[in-house]
């Protein structure tokens, strides 16, 4: 499925800021093919940054390619088959077949949880180790309980007008402890604070005698926690957030549970608070989400399901409509309204003049739903019924805010007659978007609730129940084919492996 890369907003910007069609209008002709090189640049990048985490123990991917840990199924020569593999593989346990899928390392699809028999459940009443109220002087905690080693995360509110940068001087043992007496004495570390947010250490930790918090003013709360799931918003570090006022400035982006709503947030600065760059309605409401690291995944969880989805922004359809052939009067813009209230989702329209504007002599907005039918946009924002002269505004379109009671994709077409009676038009297309699982996964028979899952500084994964820390993993049932040695590699151990050119 092809997405919209996070990149392609930042090759837009390369546009003049008076252009406004092709820098800020996502889904032009030349906004699509942005895109399509974006979406090459960004895959190119995350190779690279896996190669150069992989230097290092403290950043190396862990979770990715499955452990390490193949099942060789060598192809008969007989059997005539392909470069690209066979078409259809499939597992056997106990008689029972099973398909399986081409495993994919930037969005490994779990099929199934398992307790990990390698680490132990250990009790935890909370993620959230220490809150500390600012008081814009030096404070000292003393020593905090750490269940399991891990890096340490702070989460940030309300610093307000301070200036000043916060320093969180962190003194104990690092992880894996050294047993030589000459190395046991306490390692320290100090996390630069100077905005909202979250912000993570650099080293793992198995024990912290001391935490000390200087500059935090007295308006601002600082939360030290063991994952991130005890905080309201999930960071997103792999796909930044790029705006056409600004750039080559990155913002960070965090995700965040809405009601029914799951959204992506950024925030410019810590007086406007969060925007919302894009959002979900959800299938059911989730207590909270987890993002994958080194991977496009994410998980929601409720109850004592998790469901594993495409974290990555999808297309809409009708992409073709979107391509003009003749230099409209005005452009069409559409984009989500923050201001609108309630459980239906919005959006705020309005014209960008071109060159010849001033010759408009009326103009109507219609839209075509997901269902289908075409209906005029009154200039109260309200659909009404599309036929004949309905729906024709003297004068250039006015700011407008339309609910959108169907999930799908809308086509909005902006058409302006000129003083000689010739229309043109613009069309946007825009996607009321849905999440959908990739798959789901029920952990009734492994814990009693799942209230937060996270991942540890080895991207382990761990499943909080409200009192416990559980060990889990996932299993893929997936494969890879290899041509050069002409074996099909799957990611767990079958009876027998069937295979169909």
């Amino acid at each position: 499925m092809l997405h919209h890369s996070h990149y392609t907003q930042r090759l837009r910007n390369y546009f003049d800021h008076l252009d406004p069609r092709s820098r800020e209008l996502p889904y032009t002709l030349d906004g699509q093919l942005l895109n399509a090189a974006a979406m090459s640049v960004e895959a190119s990048e995350n190779r690279m940054q896996r190669e150069i985490d992989a230097q290092s123990l403290g950043t190396c991917p862990a979770n990715l390619d499955n452990g390490g840990i193949y099942y060789r199924t060598p192809v008969p020569l007989s059997l005539p088959i392909t470069t690209s593999g066979p078409s259809k593989v499939e597992g056997s346990r106990a008689g029972v077949y099973k398909v399986l899928q081409p495993f994919d390392d930037t969005l490994p699809v779990p099929s199934a949880a398992v307790l990990d028999s390698s680490r132990s459940s250990v009790p935890c009443d909370s993620p959230v180790l220490l809150t500390v109220t600012g008081t814009d002087l030096p404070q000292d905690s003393g020593a905090i309980n750490l269940p399991i080693p891990n890096r340490l995360y702070f989460w940030v509110t309300n610093l307000g007008n301070s200036a000043s940068t916060i320093s969180v001087m962190l003194r104990g043992q690092t992880y894996p402890c050294d047993y030589w007496a000459a190395d046991l004495l306490p390692q320290s570390e100090t996390v630069p604070i100077s905005d909202n947010g979250l912000f993570v250490t650099q080293k793992t930790w198995q024990s912290v005698e001391d935490i000390q918090v200087i500059g935090l003013p007295s308006s601002a709360t600082l939360q030290v926690l063991l994952f991130p799931f005890g905080c309201p918003y999930q960071a997103d570090p792999l796909r930044p957030v790029s705006l056409a006022a600004y750039r080559d400035i990155l913002f960070d982006r965090y995700w965040n549970v809405n009601g029914q709503l799951l959204e992506e947030v950024y925030a410019i600065n810590r007086w406007s608070g969060f925007e919302v760059v894009h959002n979900y309605q959800l299938p059911v409401p989730m207590d909270g989400v987890a993002v994958e690291p080194n991977t496009y995944g994410l998980f929601g969880y409720s109850g004592t399901k998790v469901y594993y989805a495409d974290r990555r922004e999808p297309l809409p359809d009708n992409l073709s409509r979107a391509v003009i052939t003749q230099e409209p009067l005005y452009s069409l813009s559409v984009s989500y309204d923050q201001t609108h209230v309630g459980r239906i989702r919005a959006v705020t329209i309005h014209g960008i003049p071109h060159e010849s504007a001033a010759q408009l002599r009326q103009c109507r907005l219609r839209v075509e739903a997901p269902n289908g039918v075409s209906y005029a946009v009154t200039a109260s924002g309200a659909l009404s019924s599309l036929d004949g002269p309905s729906g024709w505004l003297g004068g250039p379109l006015p700011n407008l805010s339309l609910a959108l009671p169907w999930t799908g994709t809308y086509v909005f077409t902006l058409e302006c007659s000129d003083v000689n009676n010739l229309i043109t038009q613009d069309v946007q297309v825009y996607l009321n978007s849905v999440l959908t699982p990739l798959a789901t996964l029920e952990f009734n028979r492994l814990v009693p609730a799942v209230k937060g899952l996270g991942f540890d500084a080895r991207q382990r994964v761990w499943v909080w129940t409200g009192s416990f820390l559980v060990p889990m993993r996932f299993s893929y049932d997936a494969f890879i084919y290899d041509a050069s040695s002409r074996s099909v590699y799957t990611t767990e151990l079958y009876d027998s492996v069937r295979l169909t050119v």
